[in-house]
């Protein structure tokens, strides 16, 4: 592997980033303050009879994007709207104070009224985001509602103070509480990634000056700070292969690479030098390549490119390179880099 080629410079990126998905602690909220449904693959907004009233809440966790003002430039909150019981009733979606754990609390809850909430820190992001005229699918913030939920997530980072807590949207009626009439919506433990993606989600963009890296460490680990588990040399799956390694390679650093990179077999009366190559793809490789060369040697020393295996552009393909089989050459490598 060799980062001589790779220019780690900073510059600044706006791109849309792996959504925010929601965690298992979301819940529904009673209006008598009981937290409910936390395990439930789908949960009501409204009256499941003429005394019992829910509201829902999606729990996020805030990504570490290192001391950065606003770094959220566009976003968008998507959930599965799965049909509704008699009516549904005119829902608003709310942004909920930033909190240091998950756990969805039963101060949580408010509904039954089309007035904003005036709990402190809590925003309403989208007046009626669902009624009884509303179709069953996913359902999108407004485009007027992104501003509001940028805003929102923005200020909940601020400026980073906030990286690695907890934000939280609510789903509840504006509406009193008027029989068994409720509208149903998928929760995190009863979507799937699709298509369609049926999970509560935030999807966003991010401006984010930096080096490519740091946006592969943020889609891997959740955070640009180059520590723990994201260190540059740390090897979080144990496969022998470091972080910075892995990133070269286009591998993930949480599942163990199985089997040498390089492989040596007879073909016919010659030998034959296999492996596979990359595409650039995802976070962390725009603008960027992978090539790969193999080299041999007869000492361990100095290295020669081997003929026809030279600056290969890696695209998603397997390589083999037959030689004779009488060629004294004893070691070979596989050298792989960005450019």
């Amino acid at each position: 592997l060799n980062e001589g080629r790779l220019e780690l410079l900073p510059r600044l990126s706006f791109q849309e980033e792996p959504p925010l998905l929601s965690l298992p602690e979301d819940a529904a909220v009673r209006h008598d303050n009981i937290v409910d449904n936390q395990t439930s693959t789908s949960v009501g907004v409204g009256a499941y009879n003429n005394v019992v009233e829910r509201c829902v809440v999606f729990v996020f966790k805030l990504p570490n994007f290192g001391p950065i003002e606003n770094p959220f430039v566009g976003s968008s909150f998507s959930f599965n709207f799965t049909g509704k019981t008699n009516n549904a009733r005119a829902t608003d979606l709310y942004g909920l104070a930033v909190r240091d754990a998950p756990a969805v609390l039963g101060s949580d809850y408010y509904g039954q009224s089309p007035d904003p909430d005036p709990t402190p820190g809590t925003v309403r992001i989208q007046e009626v985001i669902l009624d009884n005229s509303t179709s069953t699918g996913i359902l999108t913030t407004s485009f007027e509602a992104g501003f509001a939920l940028t805003d929102y997530l923005n200020a909940a980072y601020d400026g980073g103070a906030n990286a690695g807590k907890y934000v939280f949207l609510r789903l509840n009626t504006r509406v009193p509480l008027s029989g068994a009439n409720r509208a149903n919506v998928t929760m995190s433990e009863g979507g799937s990634e699709g298509p369609p993606d049926t999970r509560p989600h935030i999807t966003y963009q991010l401006k984010f000056e930096g080096a490519p890296v740091d946006l592969w460490r943020l889609a891997q680990f959740g955070t640009v700070v180059p520590e723990g588990i994201a260190a540059p040399d740390a090897d979080p799956d144990g496969d022998g292969w470091t972080n910075a390694q892995e990133y070269i390679l286009g591998t993930d650093p949480m599942v163990p690479i199985v089997g040498p990179l390089l492989e040596f077999e007879p073909s016919g009366e010659n030998y034959a030098l296999r492996f596979m190559t990359r595409a650039t793809d995802g976070p962390g490789y725009e603008g960027l390549r992978r090539y790969y060369s193999v080299e041999y040697s007869e000492d361990l020393s100095d290295w020669d490119d081997l003929d026809g295996a030279t600056e290969i552009l890696g695209a998603d393909e397997e390589i083999s390179v037959e030689f004779p089989a009488e060629k004294n050459t004893e070691f070979y490598r596989l050298r792989v880099w960005l450019d």
